[in-house]
């Protein structure tokens, strides 16, 4: 964290406790998503390749990696990785007839609608109801002051 330069000392040690109740906060939320379950069976980079093949049909390995700006070599491993599961199958690319495109499964496209109604479920129950406008105020704030 940065230093914080502010010669009035009560409002450095008020920054200093807000900073602290943030820390505590994202702790809190954090076991609760451990808790409900919602983030166990898939990592972020995971989930975003199953999300954007869920919501925008098949995609080719060189399509997901410049959508997601990684490397080609890193969507084939997760893609190895889901595919061993059953969450993602290997489709001929008729259109392009260039080799294959990645595509969810029947297996793959349940499992995400299953985790999508946990996610919802599990956010329903939170004991504060925030407005979408208030969570995006708070994603942004959370970032400035991890960016520091």
């Amino acid at each position: 964290m940065r230093r914080m330069r502010n010669t009035d000392d009560g409002k450095t040690a008020e920054l200093v406790e807000l900073t602290r109740e943030i820390a505590r906060t994202y702790q809190r939320l954090k076991v609760f998503s451990n808790r409900s379950g919602i983030f166990h069976d898939y990592g972020g980079a995971a989930a975003e390749i199953i999300s954007l093949l869920y919501h925008s049909g098949a995609h080719s390995i060189v399509e997901i990696a410049r959508i997601r700006s990684v490397s080609r070599q890193f969507v084939v491993k997760l893609a190895r990785e889901l595919e061993a599961e059953g969450t993602i199958g290997l489709r001929d690319d008729v259109p392009g007839k260039r080799g294959y495109v990645l595509a969810l499964t029947e297996q793959g496209r349940s499992a995400w609608e299953v985790r999508q109604k946990q996610f919802s479920d599990a956010i329903a129950t939170l004991p504060v109801k925030a407005t979408a406008e208030e969570l995006r105020m708070a994603c942004e704030l959370l970032r400035r002051i991890g960016a520091g």
